[in-house]
């Protein structure tokens, strides 16, 4: 079973690849910045996802929040992300 590694909350969750990151996170009690309940609009719940397989491609929802936002190369939308491989993620406010 896939799993998310959340080091900065000391935390390995297993990962459902059906709902979002944003909601795998929020499903196990792990706090998730966000402002348009996870709308891809306010841009609060960006995060790094380290991960050896290739990341889903971003959609134009997701490329034009991150650029409004002045996201930082490598990051993306928690909520506007479904991972089906296990992952590492790692945020500002944790």
């Amino acid at each position: 079973m896939a799993q998310l590694n959340v080091p900065q909350c000391n935390r390995v969750i297993p990962l459902d690849p059906k709902v979002s990151l944003m909601q795998n996170l929020l499903n196990n009690n792990i706090p998730v910045a966000s402002s348009c309940g996870g709308d891809g609009i306010c841009g609060r719940c960006k995060m790094r996802v380290f991960t050896p397989a290739p990341l889903p491609e971003m959609s134009d929802l997701e490329r034009k929040t991150l650029e409004k936002n002045k996201a930082q190369p490598g990051e993306r939308l928690s909520c506007q992300m479904h991972l089906k491989e296990s992952a590492q993620v790692e945020t500002n406010y944790w």
